[in-house]
């Protein structure tokens, strides 16, 4: 966790970050999240956020035996917490193809990838990547990492920002 305490947490002023300042942070914590990752084989969720008063907060989420997906937790956040942007880190699963079906959760799939998700989600604009990974011998082997421009996103967090909880 400390890792993303790094530059975060404790600016001399608080203040909200512009959309350039948010991207490039965000593109830090996506390569911060693929060290740890290849580290340890892992990553919990964890979600660092910027309330609307400037303050940068690191969230480690656990999820194992909850019932609301990702997307619930974080609209639950920036309702609770008055986010103002968030990334979200964590293991997902991914489909892509021609075979990908939309009524079929990723989850479910037999032609699942396990992919390192990193969310950034500002009011002003949004931006995701997907790095499939798996173990082998031990070893952490990262795949090639897919952009979310272009693709459909599912699961509520692109929209987490928007409509009656969110902040615009």
């Amino acid at each position: 966790m400390s890792e993303y305490l790094r530059g975060c947490l404790h600016p001399k002023q608080p203040s909200l970050p512009t959309l350039t300042e948010f991207m490039q942070e965000a593109e830090r914590l996506r390569d911060t999240a693929l060290s740890l990752l290849r580290q340890d084989g892992c990553h919990e969720p964890t979600v660092i956020a910027w309330t609307r008063d400037g303050r940068c907060e690191v969230i480690g989420l656990s999820l194992k035996d909850c019932p609301l997906n990702m997307g619930d937790v974080l609209k639950g956040l920036v309702r609770l917490r008055r986010i103002y942007a968030f990334v979200a880190i964590g293991e997902a699963w991914m489909t892509r193809g021609e075979g990908v079906r939309l009524d079929v959760p990723p989850s479910q799939s037999p032609e699942r990838e396990q992919v390192l998700m990193v969310s950034a989600v500002h009011p002003q604009g949004k931006q995701g990547w997907f790095v499939p990974f798996r173990t082998e011998g031990g070893r952490t082997i990262l795949g090639r990492p897919v952009s979310s421009a272009g693709l459909t996103l599912a699961g509520g967090i692109p929209e987490a920002l928007n409509g009656e909880e969110g902040l615009r």
